[in-house]
Protein backbone atom coordinates (compact mmCIF):
# COMPACT_ATOMS: atom_id res chain seq x y z
CA UNK A 1 0.00 0.00 0.00
CA UNK A 2 1.49 3.38 -0.97
CA UNK A 3 2.31 5.71 1.86
CA UNK A 4 0.04 8.70 2.46
CA UNK A 5 2.02 11.89 2.27
CA UNK A 6 1.34 14.85 4.53
CA UNK A 7 -0.28 16.76 1.67
CA UNK A 8 -2.53 13.84 0.78
CA UNK A 9 -3.44 13.39 4.42
CA UNK A 10 -4.43 17.06 4.72
CA UNK A 11 -6.58 16.84 1.60
CA UNK A 12 -8.24 13.66 2.89
CA UNK A 13 -8.96 15.26 6.25
CA UNK A 14 -10.46 18.35 4.58
CA UNK A 15 -12.65 16.21 2.33
CA UNK A 16 -13.82 14.17 5.31
CA UNK A 17 -14.57 17.32 7.29
CA UNK A 18 -16.48 18.75 4.34
CA UNK A 19 -18.51 15.58 4.02
CA UNK A 20 -19.36 15.67 7.74
CA UNK A 21 -20.43 19.31 7.45
CA UNK A 22 -22.57 18.50 4.44
CA UNK A 23 -24.27 15.68 6.33
CA UNK A 24 -24.77 17.89 9.37
CA UNK A 25 -26.27 20.75 7.38
CA UNK A 26 -28.31 18.62 4.97
CA UNK A 27 -31.39 18.75 7.21
CA UNK A 28 -31.04 22.54 7.29
CA UNK A 29 -30.94 22.92 3.50
CA UNK A 30 -34.69 23.68 3.18
CA UNK A 31 -34.31 26.34 5.87
CA UNK A 32 -31.37 27.95 4.11
CA UNK A 33 -33.19 27.76 0.78
CA UNK A 34 -36.28 29.42 2.26
CA UNK A 35 -34.35 32.22 3.92
CA UNK A 36 -32.59 32.86 0.61
CA UNK A 37 -36.09 33.17 -0.90
CA UNK A 38 -35.24 31.04 -3.90
CA UNK A 39 -38.16 30.73 -6.29
CA UNK A 40 -39.22 30.96 -9.90
CA UNK A 41 -39.91 34.04 -12.01
CA UNK A 42 -42.36 32.86 -14.70
CA UNK A 43 -43.07 35.34 -17.48
CA UNK A 44 -42.03 38.38 -15.46
CA UNK A 45 -43.52 41.65 -16.74
CA UNK A 46 -43.70 45.22 -15.49
CA UNK A 47 -47.32 46.11 -14.83
CA UNK A 48 -46.72 49.79 -14.17
CA UNK A 49 -44.94 52.28 -11.96
CA UNK A 50 -45.89 54.55 -9.07
CA UNK A 51 -45.12 58.26 -9.00
CA UNK A 52 -43.85 58.09 -5.40
CA UNK A 53 -42.98 55.14 -3.20
CA UNK A 54 -45.72 55.63 -0.58
CA UNK A 55 -48.37 54.82 -3.20
CA UNK A 56 -47.55 51.13 -2.83
CA UNK A 57 -47.03 51.03 0.96
CA UNK A 58 -48.59 47.73 2.06
CA UNK A 59 -50.17 46.81 5.39
CA UNK A 60 -51.84 43.61 6.56
CA UNK A 61 -55.27 44.74 5.35
CA UNK A 62 -56.92 47.15 2.89
CA UNK A 63 -53.90 47.70 0.63
CA UNK A 64 -52.69 46.38 -2.71
CA UNK A 65 -53.85 46.09 -6.32
CA UNK A 66 -57.44 45.41 -7.41
CA UNK A 67 -57.86 44.48 -11.08
CA UNK A 68 -61.26 44.87 -12.75
CA UNK A 69 -62.40 44.63 -16.40
CA UNK A 70 -62.33 48.45 -16.57
CA UNK A 71 -59.34 49.54 -14.46
CA UNK A 72 -56.41 48.52 -12.31
CA UNK A 73 -56.43 50.14 -8.87
CA UNK A 74 -53.74 50.54 -6.23
CA UNK A 75 -54.32 51.39 -2.58
CA UNK A 76 -51.38 52.16 -0.30
CA UNK A 77 -51.43 53.25 3.31
CA UNK A 78 -48.76 54.86 5.43
CA UNK A 79 -48.63 55.91 9.08
CA UNK A 80 -48.16 59.55 8.25
CA UNK A 81 -50.44 62.53 7.82
CA UNK A 82 -51.12 63.69 4.26
CA UNK A 83 -49.58 67.04 5.22
CA UNK A 84 -46.26 65.15 5.58
CA UNK A 85 -46.53 63.80 2.03
CA UNK A 86 -45.60 66.62 -0.38
CA UNK A 87 -46.29 64.33 -3.34
CA UNK A 88 -49.92 64.01 -2.21
CA UNK A 89 -50.54 67.74 -1.92
CA UNK A 90 -53.40 68.89 -4.11
CA UNK A 91 -55.10 65.49 -4.18
CA UNK A 92 -58.76 65.38 -3.13
CA UNK A 93 -59.22 64.36 0.50
CA UNK A 94 -62.36 62.21 0.53
CA UNK A 95 -63.05 62.93 4.21
CA UNK A 96 -64.07 66.43 3.13
CA UNK A 97 -67.11 64.90 1.43
CA UNK A 98 -68.31 64.00 4.92
CA UNK A 99 -66.98 66.72 7.19
CA UNK A 100 -66.21 69.56 4.80
CA UNK A 101 -62.81 71.26 4.51
CA UNK A 102 -63.31 73.55 7.52
CA UNK A 103 -64.45 70.88 9.95
CA UNK A 104 -61.95 68.19 9.01
CA UNK A 105 -59.43 69.04 11.75
CA UNK A 106 -62.10 68.97 14.43
CA UNK A 107 -63.35 65.66 13.05
CA UNK A 108 -59.87 64.15 13.34
CA UNK A 109 -59.68 65.37 16.92
CA UNK A 110 -63.19 64.30 17.91
CA UNK A 111 -62.01 61.28 19.84
CA UNK A 112 -60.53 57.83 19.38
CA UNK A 113 -61.63 55.50 16.63
CA UNK A 114 -64.21 53.07 18.12
CA UNK A 115 -62.12 50.03 17.17
CA UNK A 116 -58.96 51.57 18.65
CA UNK A 117 -60.82 52.34 21.86
CA UNK A 118 -62.11 48.77 21.94
CA UNK A 119 -58.56 47.45 21.67
CA UNK A 120 -57.13 50.00 24.07
CA UNK A 121 -55.01 51.61 21.37
CA UNK A 122 -54.38 55.25 20.48
CA UNK A 123 -55.00 56.56 17.01
CA UNK A 124 -51.93 57.31 14.92
CA UNK A 125 -51.88 59.53 11.84
CA UNK A 126 -52.35 57.55 8.66
CA UNK A 127 -53.09 58.23 5.03
CA UNK A 128 -54.57 55.95 2.40
CA UNK A 129 -53.60 56.80 -1.19
CA UNK A 130 -55.95 55.63 -3.95
CA UNK A 131 -54.38 55.35 -7.42
CA UNK A 132 -55.53 54.14 -10.84
CA UNK A 133 -53.32 52.88 -13.66
CA UNK A 134 -53.43 55.05 -16.79
CA UNK A 135 -52.89 54.12 -20.44
CA UNK A 136 -49.15 54.75 -20.12
CA UNK A 137 -48.74 52.21 -17.33
CA UNK A 138 -48.42 54.79 -14.55
CA UNK A 139 -50.39 54.57 -11.33
CA UNK A 140 -51.83 58.05 -10.98
CA UNK A 141 -52.87 59.05 -7.44
CA UNK A 142 -56.44 60.33 -7.51
CA UNK A 143 -57.46 60.73 -3.84
CA UNK A 144 -56.39 60.36 -0.22
CA UNK A 145 -58.16 59.51 3.02
CA UNK A 146 -56.91 59.91 6.62
CA UNK A 147 -58.06 56.38 7.46
CA UNK A 148 -58.01 52.80 6.18
CA UNK A 149 -59.80 52.27 2.85
CA UNK A 150 -60.56 48.84 1.35
CA UNK A 151 -61.35 49.05 -2.36
CA UNK A 152 -63.98 46.62 -3.62
CA UNK A 153 -65.54 46.58 -7.07
CA UNK A 154 -68.47 44.84 -8.71
CA UNK A 155 -67.43 41.97 -11.02
CA UNK A 156 -68.03 44.12 -14.11
CA UNK A 157 -65.88 46.91 -12.60
CA UNK A 158 -68.51 49.61 -13.18
CA UNK A 159 -69.12 50.42 -9.51
CA UNK A 160 -66.26 50.89 -7.04
CA UNK A 161 -66.64 51.00 -3.26
CA UNK A 162 -64.23 52.32 -0.63
CA UNK A 163 -64.98 50.65 2.70
CA UNK A 164 -63.26 52.92 5.20
CA UNK A 165 -62.46 53.43 8.86
CA UNK A 166 -63.76 57.00 8.81
CA UNK A 167 -66.33 57.67 11.53
CA UNK A 168 -69.72 59.10 10.70
CA UNK A 169 -70.46 62.57 12.06
CA UNK A 170 -72.23 62.58 15.40
CA UNK A 171 -76.01 62.42 14.89
CA UNK A 172 -77.97 65.59 15.43
CA UNK A 173 -80.54 65.96 18.20
CA UNK A 174 -83.37 65.45 15.69
CA UNK A 175 -81.80 62.43 13.99
CA UNK A 176 -83.62 59.11 14.23
CA UNK A 177 -80.98 57.06 12.40
CA UNK A 178 -79.31 54.22 14.30
CA UNK A 179 -76.79 53.50 11.55
CA UNK A 180 -73.29 53.83 13.01
CA UNK A 181 -71.43 52.08 10.19
CA UNK A 182 -68.15 53.71 9.21
CA UNK A 183 -68.24 55.80 6.04
CA UNK A 184 -68.43 54.05 2.66
CA UNK A 185 -67.71 55.90 -0.57
CA UNK A 186 -68.86 54.86 -4.03
CA UNK A 187 -67.84 55.87 -7.55
CA UNK A 188 -69.69 55.08 -10.76
CA UNK A 189 -67.22 56.80 -13.11
CA UNK A 190 -63.92 55.07 -12.28
CA UNK A 191 -62.90 57.43 -9.51
CA UNK A 192 -63.49 60.75 -11.22
CA UNK A 193 -66.18 61.51 -8.64
CA UNK A 194 -66.93 59.93 -5.26
CA UNK A 195 -70.08 60.04 -3.15
CA UNK A 196 -70.70 59.20 0.48
CA UNK A 197 -73.05 56.22 0.54
CA UNK A 198 -75.11 57.50 3.47
CA UNK A 199 -77.29 54.38 3.96
CA UNK A 200 -74.11 52.32 4.13
CA UNK A 201 -73.67 48.84 2.70
CA UNK A 202 -75.16 46.01 4.78
CA UNK A 203 -74.87 48.08 7.98
CA UNK A 204 -76.37 45.20 9.95
CA UNK A 205 -73.36 43.11 8.93
CA UNK A 206 -71.03 45.29 11.00
CA UNK A 207 -70.19 48.89 11.74
CA UNK A 208 -66.48 48.44 10.89
CA UNK A 209 -66.86 49.03 7.17
CA UNK A 210 -63.33 48.01 6.12
CA UNK A 211 -63.89 44.62 7.77
CA UNK A 212 -67.03 43.78 5.75
CA UNK A 213 -66.85 40.30 4.25
CA UNK A 214 -68.81 40.78 1.03
CA UNK A 215 -69.46 38.09 -1.55
CA UNK A 216 -70.43 39.20 -5.08
CA UNK A 217 -72.25 36.65 -7.22
CA UNK A 218 -72.58 39.20 -10.02
CA UNK A 219 -72.64 42.97 -10.23
CA UNK A 220 -76.08 43.22 -8.58
CA UNK A 221 -76.29 40.18 -6.31
CA UNK A 222 -74.22 40.35 -3.14
CA UNK A 223 -74.21 38.68 0.27
CA UNK A 224 -72.97 39.24 3.82
CA UNK A 225 -73.47 37.66 7.24
CA UNK A 226 -75.34 39.60 9.89
CA UNK A 227 -73.61 40.13 13.21
CA UNK A 228 -75.12 37.69 15.67
CA UNK A 229 -76.26 38.33 19.22
CA UNK A 230 -74.24 35.89 21.31
CA UNK A 231 -76.18 36.70 24.49
CA UNK A 232 -79.83 36.61 23.37
CA UNK A 233 -81.97 33.47 23.50
CA UNK A 234 -85.00 32.38 21.52
CA UNK A 235 -88.38 31.56 23.09
CA UNK A 236 -87.48 27.86 23.19
CA UNK A 237 -84.20 28.60 24.97
CA UNK A 238 -82.02 28.19 21.87
CA UNK A 239 -79.07 30.56 21.65
CA UNK A 240 -79.61 33.27 19.03
CA UNK A 241 -76.02 32.73 17.93
CA UNK A 242 -77.12 29.27 16.75
CA UNK A 243 -79.69 30.78 14.36
CA UNK A 244 -77.48 32.40 11.66
CA UNK A 245 -78.82 35.28 9.58
CA UNK A 246 -77.73 35.96 6.01
CA UNK A 247 -78.16 39.29 4.23
CA UNK A 248 -78.81 39.38 0.49
CA UNK A 249 -79.28 42.21 -2.00
CA UNK A 250 -80.45 41.81 -5.57
CA UNK A 251 -79.84 45.46 -6.47
CA UNK A 252 -76.28 46.18 -5.45
CA UNK A 253 -77.08 46.89 -1.82
CA UNK A 254 -79.94 49.36 -2.23
CA UNK A 255 -82.41 46.97 -0.60
CA UNK A 256 -81.57 44.08 1.72
CA UNK A 257 -83.34 40.82 2.50
CA UNK A 258 -82.73 38.95 5.78
CA UNK A 259 -82.62 35.17 5.47
CA UNK A 260 -83.13 33.41 8.80
CA UNK A 261 -82.73 29.79 9.72
CA UNK A 262 -85.72 28.28 11.53
CA UNK A 263 -83.59 25.66 13.31
CA UNK A 264 -80.18 25.45 15.03
CA UNK A 265 -77.28 24.92 12.65
CA UNK A 266 -74.30 24.73 15.01
CA UNK A 267 -73.16 21.99 17.36
CA UNK A 268 -72.65 23.22 20.91
CA UNK A 269 -69.45 22.88 22.90
CA UNK A 270 -71.44 21.08 25.59
CA UNK A 271 -72.33 18.35 23.09
CA UNK A 272 -68.75 18.07 21.85
CA UNK A 273 -67.43 17.66 25.39
CA UNK A 274 -69.52 14.55 25.82
CA UNK A 275 -67.55 12.88 23.00
CA UNK A 276 -64.27 12.97 24.95
CA UNK A 277 -63.06 11.62 28.27
CA UNK A 278 -63.88 13.65 31.33
CA UNK A 279 -60.18 14.44 31.98
CA UNK A 280 -59.71 16.11 28.56
CA UNK A 281 -58.26 19.63 28.90
CA UNK A 282 -60.37 22.02 26.79
CA UNK A 283 -58.78 25.28 27.93
CA UNK A 284 -60.97 28.36 27.93
CA UNK A 285 -60.98 29.43 24.25
CA UNK A 286 -63.72 27.25 22.73
CA UNK A 287 -66.66 29.42 23.72
CA UNK A 288 -70.19 28.23 23.10
CA UNK A 289 -69.67 26.88 19.57
CA UNK A 290 -65.89 26.67 19.11
CA UNK A 291 -64.11 28.54 16.33
CA UNK A 292 -66.83 29.15 13.72
CA UNK A 293 -66.19 30.14 10.10
CA UNK A 294 -69.14 30.95 7.80
CA UNK A 295 -69.12 30.76 4.02
CA UNK A 296 -71.75 31.48 1.37
CA UNK A 297 -71.72 30.55 -2.32
CA UNK A 298 -74.45 31.34 -4.86
CA UNK A 299 -74.67 28.64 -7.51
CA UNK A 300 -77.20 30.21 -9.89
CA UNK A 301 -80.10 32.64 -9.84
CA UNK A 302 -82.18 30.47 -7.49
CA UNK A 303 -79.75 28.23 -5.60
CA UNK A 304 -77.02 28.85 -3.02
CA UNK A 305 -75.17 26.88 -0.37
CA UNK A 306 -73.73 27.87 3.01
CA UNK A 307 -71.15 26.12 5.18
CA UNK A 308 -70.65 26.52 8.92
CA UNK A 309 -67.26 25.14 9.90
CA UNK A 310 -66.54 24.54 13.61
CA UNK A 311 -63.28 23.64 15.32
CA UNK A 312 -62.87 22.72 18.99
CA UNK A 313 -59.38 22.47 20.49
CA UNK A 314 -58.25 20.31 23.38
CA UNK A 315 -55.22 18.67 24.97
CA UNK A 316 -54.50 15.25 26.43
CA UNK A 317 -50.98 15.96 27.66
CA UNK A 318 -51.75 18.89 29.94
CA UNK A 319 -49.71 21.46 27.98
CA UNK A 320 -50.92 23.05 24.75
CA UNK A 321 -54.26 22.62 22.99
CA UNK A 322 -52.66 20.69 20.14
CA UNK A 323 -55.56 18.46 19.15
CA UNK A 324 -58.83 19.31 17.50
CA UNK A 325 -62.33 18.14 16.67
CA UNK A 326 -63.71 19.63 13.46
CA UNK A 327 -67.06 19.39 11.74
CA UNK A 328 -69.06 21.38 9.22
CA UNK A 329 -72.73 21.86 8.47
CA UNK A 330 -73.77 22.39 4.86
CA UNK A 331 -77.09 24.10 4.20
CA UNK A 332 -78.86 24.51 0.86
CA UNK A 333 -80.76 27.71 0.07
CA UNK A 334 -83.49 28.11 -2.53
CA UNK A 335 -85.08 31.25 -3.93
CA UNK A 336 -88.84 31.14 -4.43
CA UNK A 337 -91.12 34.03 -5.36
CA UNK A 338 -88.20 36.41 -5.07
CA UNK A 339 -87.21 35.35 -1.53
CA UNK A 340 -84.44 33.08 -0.25
CA UNK A 341 -84.93 30.45 2.42
CA UNK A 342 -82.80 27.86 4.20
CA UNK A 343 -83.64 24.28 3.27
CA UNK A 344 -81.94 20.93 3.87
CA UNK A 345 -78.85 20.74 6.06
CA UNK A 346 -76.19 18.05 6.41
CA UNK A 347 -73.54 17.56 9.09
CA UNK A 348 -70.09 16.60 7.76
CA UNK A 349 -67.60 15.27 10.36
CA UNK A 350 -63.85 15.99 10.22
CA UNK A 351 -64.28 18.86 7.76
CA UNK A 352 -62.71 22.22 8.63
CA UNK A 353 -63.05 24.90 5.93
CA UNK A 354 -60.62 27.79 6.25
CA UNK A 355 -61.35 29.82 3.09
CA UNK A 356 -63.46 29.52 -0.07
CA UNK A 357 -62.82 31.31 -3.38
CA UNK A 358 -65.04 31.48 -6.47
CA UNK A 359 -63.53 32.45 -9.84
CA UNK A 360 -67.05 33.11 -11.25
CA UNK A 361 -66.36 30.96 -14.30
CA UNK A 362 -67.27 27.61 -12.81
CA UNK A 363 -64.44 26.75 -10.43
CA UNK A 364 -64.67 27.02 -6.65
CA UNK A 365 -61.75 26.10 -4.38
CA UNK A 366 -61.38 25.78 -0.63
CA UNK A 367 -58.55 25.43 1.83
CA UNK A 368 -59.31 22.63 4.25
CA UNK A 369 -57.43 21.73 7.43
CA UNK A 370 -56.97 18.00 8.04
CA UNK A 371 -56.65 16.36 11.46
CA UNK A 372 -52.90 17.06 11.45
CA UNK A 373 -53.65 20.73 10.64
CA UNK A 374 -52.01 20.43 7.23
CA UNK A 375 -53.75 22.59 4.61
CA UNK A 376 -55.38 20.83 1.68
CA UNK A 377 -56.61 22.46 -1.52
CA UNK A 378 -59.97 21.11 -2.65
CA UNK A 379 -62.32 21.86 -5.52
CA UNK A 380 -66.11 21.82 -5.30
CA UNK A 381 -68.10 19.18 -7.13
CA UNK A 382 -71.03 21.34 -8.13
CA UNK A 383 -73.33 18.33 -8.60
CA UNK A 384 -72.78 16.64 -5.22
CA UNK A 385 -71.53 19.76 -3.36
CA UNK A 386 -68.69 17.62 -1.97
CA UNK A 387 -65.15 18.94 -1.62
CA UNK A 388 -62.64 16.88 -3.60
CA UNK A 389 -59.12 17.17 -2.22
CA UNK A 390 -56.49 17.76 -4.89
CA UNK A 391 -53.26 18.14 -2.93
CA UNK A 392 -51.46 19.34 0.19
CA UNK A 393 -50.41 22.99 0.33
CA UNK A 394 -46.61 23.23 0.79
CA UNK A 395 -45.00 25.07 3.66
CA UNK A 396 -42.10 27.49 3.52
CA UNK A 397 -39.73 24.76 4.79
CA UNK A 398 -41.07 21.79 2.83
CA UNK A 399 -40.09 18.92 3.07
CA UNK A 400 -39.47 19.69 6.76
CA UNK A 401 -42.83 19.51 8.59
CA UNK A 402 -43.94 22.84 10.02
CA UNK A 403 -47.00 24.59 11.42
CA UNK A 404 -48.65 26.88 8.90
CA UNK A 405 -50.87 29.92 8.82
CA UNK A 406 -52.55 31.30 5.71
CA UNK A 407 -51.83 34.94 4.86
CA UNK A 408 -53.42 35.09 1.40
CA UNK A 409 -55.46 33.00 -1.03
CA UNK A 410 -56.20 34.16 -4.59
CA UNK A 411 -57.87 32.34 -7.48
CA UNK A 412 -57.61 32.96 -11.21
CA UNK A 413 -59.20 31.31 -14.22
CA UNK A 414 -56.81 28.35 -14.07
CA UNK A 415 -54.53 29.03 -11.10
CA UNK A 416 -54.39 29.52 -7.36
CA UNK A 417 -51.88 31.59 -5.36
CA UNK A 418 -51.21 31.20 -1.65
CA UNK A 419 -49.00 33.08 0.79
CA UNK A 420 -48.17 30.98 3.87
CA UNK A 421 -46.27 31.65 7.07
CA UNK A 422 -44.51 28.58 8.47
CA UNK A 423 -42.87 27.86 11.82
CA UNK A 424 -40.39 25.07 12.43
CA UNK A 425 -38.49 23.99 15.54
CA UNK A 426 -34.78 23.19 15.20
CA UNK A 427 -33.63 20.58 17.75
CA UNK A 428 -30.65 21.40 19.91
CA UNK A 429 -28.46 18.70 18.28
CA UNK A 430 -28.45 20.73 15.06
CA UNK A 431 -27.81 24.11 16.69
CA UNK A 432 -24.35 25.46 17.46
CA UNK A 433 -25.37 26.46 20.98
CA UNK A 434 -27.10 23.14 21.66
CA UNK A 435 -30.45 24.81 22.36
CA UNK A 436 -33.80 24.40 20.62
CA UNK A 437 -34.75 27.26 18.26
CA UNK A 438 -37.89 28.32 16.41
CA UNK A 439 -37.62 29.70 12.88
CA UNK A 440 -40.40 31.44 10.91
CA UNK A 441 -40.60 32.31 7.23
CA UNK A 442 -43.12 33.30 4.57
CA UNK A 443 -43.39 31.86 1.08
CA UNK A 444 -45.58 32.34 -1.98
CA UNK A 445 -46.65 29.36 -4.13
CA UNK A 446 -48.92 28.83 -7.09
CA UNK A 447 -50.58 25.88 -8.74
CA UNK A 448 -51.83 25.69 -12.32
CA UNK A 449 -53.46 22.26 -11.93
CA UNK A 450 -55.71 22.93 -8.92
CA UNK A 451 -53.32 21.71 -6.26
CA UNK A 452 -51.77 18.61 -7.78
CA UNK A 453 -48.38 20.38 -8.07
CA UNK A 454 -47.02 23.59 -6.55
CA UNK A 455 -44.28 26.00 -7.58
CA UNK A 456 -42.58 28.60 -5.43
CA UNK A 457 -42.48 32.20 -6.67
CA UNK A 458 -39.61 34.64 -6.22
CA UNK A 459 -41.66 37.09 -4.16
CA UNK A 460 -40.96 38.55 -0.75
CA UNK A 461 -43.48 36.48 1.17
CA UNK A 462 -44.52 39.07 3.72
CA UNK A 463 -46.60 41.79 2.02
CA UNK A 464 -44.83 41.06 -1.25
CA UNK A 465 -47.99 40.05 -3.11
CA UNK A 466 -50.07 43.10 -4.07
CA UNK A 467 -52.96 41.32 -5.77
CA UNK A 468 -53.98 39.27 -8.76
CA UNK A 469 -55.22 39.81 -12.28
CA UNK A 470 -57.59 36.85 -12.10
CA UNK A 471 -58.84 37.20 -15.68
CA UNK A 472 -55.33 36.64 -17.06
CA UNK A 473 -53.86 34.38 -14.31
CA UNK A 474 -51.17 36.85 -13.30
CA UNK A 475 -50.04 37.53 -9.74
CA UNK A 476 -49.05 41.15 -9.02
CA UNK A 477 -46.14 41.95 -6.70
CA UNK A 478 -43.44 44.43 -5.75
CA UNK A 479 -39.82 44.15 -4.62
CA UNK A 480 -40.34 44.36 -0.88
CA UNK A 481 -42.33 46.98 0.98
CA UNK A 482 -41.76 50.71 0.49
CA UNK A 483 -39.35 51.08 3.45
CA UNK A 484 -37.09 48.22 2.30
CA UNK A 485 -37.12 48.86 -1.45
CA UNK A 486 -37.43 52.17 -3.28
CA UNK A 487 -38.30 50.48 -6.57
CA UNK A 488 -41.32 52.33 -8.00
CA UNK A 489 -42.18 49.56 -10.45
CA UNK A 490 -44.93 47.00 -9.90
CA UNK A 491 -44.51 43.60 -11.55
CA UNK A 492 -46.50 40.51 -12.46
CA UNK A 493 -45.81 36.81 -13.06
CA UNK A 494 -47.78 34.61 -15.47
CA UNK A 495 -49.12 31.44 -13.85
CA UNK A 496 -49.90 29.29 -16.87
Amino acid sequence: MPAITGRRLLIALLLAAGACCALAFAPLYPLIRTKADWGGSPDKQTLGSARFIEQRAMTQYCTGVVSTPLATWLVGRIERSSTDLPEASGLPDLSELVYGPRDKESAEASGPNPLSAMLGLHDEPQTSIISRRNDKGQFEPIATLPEAACLRATPDGKRVFLLTGLKRPEPTANSTSTNNQFVIFVSDDQGQHWQWLRPGLFPAAGFIAWNLDLYFFDSQSLWAWKDGDNTATMEDGTSAANMPILLYSADGGATVEEIRSDKPLLVSFAEIRQRRNADTDWGDANGEFGDVKRHILQLDADHAVAWFSQTFRYSTNGTTLNQRISLSTRVSLHRQNGHWQFEASQSIPDLAIDEIRDNHTGQVVALLADKHEDMQLAILNRQTLAWETEGTVPGAFTPIPSSQALRLLEIGQHSVVINVMSDVTIPGVLALDGREHSISADAVFYTADWGKSWHKLAIDGYLGVLGMDAAHDRVIWAKGNWYSSRDLDIYSYGLH
